[in-house]
């Protein structure tokens, strides 16, 4: 395991106490003097308290073991055809510290998989729980986003046509023209000042993440590579290509362009466009560590508390969830943990999550549908991440951004010819 927080993960947390906890009775009262809160005698109030007290300690198995738990309930719910997308974020939300579970899926996937390159694929974990991350500051990106659908929408099938053309010794005006506003454009949305601060913050983290990977790296320039891989390949291109219906050309080009950008390949035609790829690169290059010094400058400062939702609203339909992949937990825990005692360990404390997420008491949890890939809707902001006027302005483009992420790139340096 690795330190992050000042926390060592692989270390074991303190035994939790017996859940649900005895229940508190009050010493007999007048019947006049009994409040809502106590019922035959029994303070409703303490066994609520005490209720809870039961769930923390419970989901303190979640974060156990560099978050084992929690990342085996991921694999379940990502090994699904059609992934639930709020049980994903009521699992996030529970856990608590979301950038930190982030940060051990980069890690674990890197020393597993032991190609830098392989990271970040669209069913991994940490491409999972990044999008509960980045979900409360949509706005956000789509303000970034905004000029580059205003772009698109005004480029045509020819101006694309046009702009992948090989370079002639003088090229016409049209083509230059539309080269000068895709750079202009390019260099006004690379201000790390527009992006949020937690997508700084996270980006200076897992750099330092990975750079105390023991596995090899090669000339990766890994301060490009998560900007890359986390704001661009993961987010942005997607919001950029599918928001709205119109100039669907000029947005899939651009889309195509901020990929090259953002991956450090090119097109490889000596066209226009690999000439303002030449003009825009060491901008990039620029705000890339921009990024860096702004996370490592308000890291210290950081809004919004890891500490989310512990309570999630969907805590009951999780708990049905895990008991119905008892089965598929303990085959992940026995190729995990070569030890009987550990096997049996293990599967105790799962079994102790579902009972105090079942909870006892108050009113019973409305249904949540099953989610498909084609109408996931807009995952909730934790509590405390929560900022005004959050919901997205085009719910169906935000909708299709978060389900039609890209595969990572084979290379950063060489990237396969796939659409953004």
């Amino acid at each position: 395991g690795f330190e992050m927080d000042g926390v060592n993960r692989s270390s074991s947390l303190p035994e939790p106490l017996p859940l649900g906890g005895n229940q508190v009775r009050a010493s007999p009262v007048p019947l006049a003097s009994l409040s809502l809160n106590s019922i035959h005698g029994i303070d409703l109030k303490s066994e609520q308290e005490e209720a809870e007290k039961g769930l923390m300690r419970a989901l303190a198995f979640l974060v156990k073991d560099d978050s084992f738990m929690t990342r085996c309930v991921l694999q379940i719910l990502l090994s699904e055809q059609e992934v639930n997308t709020r049980l994903v974020s009521s699992l996030v939300d529970l856990h608590g510290s979301p950038t930190s579970l982030f940060l051990t899926c980069i890690s674990l996937e890197l020393a597993k998989l032991r190609d830098i390159s392989l990271l970040m694929r669209e069913r991994s974990e940490s491409v999972c729980v990044l999008q509960c991350l980045w979900a409360p500051h949509y706005s956000d990106f789509e303000h970034i986003c905004e000029p580059l659908v205003k772009l698109g929408e005004s480029m045509s099938k020819k101006d694309t046509i046009v702009f992948m053309l090989q370079n002639e010794p003088e090229p016409n005006e049209k083509a230059i023209s539309v080269k000068n506003k895709i750079v202009a454009t390019v260099k006004g949305v690379l201000r790390a000042s527009l992006f949020p601060v937690p997508a700084c913050v996270l980006c200076y983290r897992a750099v330092g993440v990975l750079e105390e990977s023991p596995v090899s790296l090669g000339d990766v320039v890994l301060p490009n590579w998560i900007a890359g891989a986390s704001l661009f390949l993961r987010f942005l291109i997607p919001l950029l290509v599918s928001s709205g219906k119109h100039g669907r050309d000029g947005k899939t080009f651009l889309g195509k362009f901020l990929m090259k950008l953002s991956t450090g390949s090119s097109f490889g035609t000596n066209c226009l466009a690999d000439t303002a790829l030449e003009e825009t690169r060491a901008l990039f290059d620029s705000f890339c560590q921009e990024i860096q010094e702004r996370g490592k400058e308000l890291q210290s400062s950081h809004y919004a508390p890891e500490c989310v939702n512990r309570l999630s609203p969907r805590k009951a339909e999780l708990s049905e969830y895990l008991s119905n992949h008892q089965r598929a937990f303990s085959k992940l825990v026995a190729e995990a943990k070569n030890d009987a005692s550990l096997q049996f360990e293990w599967m105790d404390m799962y079994r102790q999550l579902i009972t105090a997420l079942k909870g006892r008491g108050g009113r019973k949890e409305p249904k949540v549908p099953r989610l498909t890939v084609e109408n996931v809707r807009n995952l909730p902001a934790t509590v405390s991440e929560r900022s005004p006027n959050t919901e997205p302005e085009n719910q169906d483009a935000y909708n299709l951004a978060l389900s039609s992420f890209p595969s990572a790139p084979s290379r950063l340096t060489s990237l396969s010819e796939e659409e953004p």
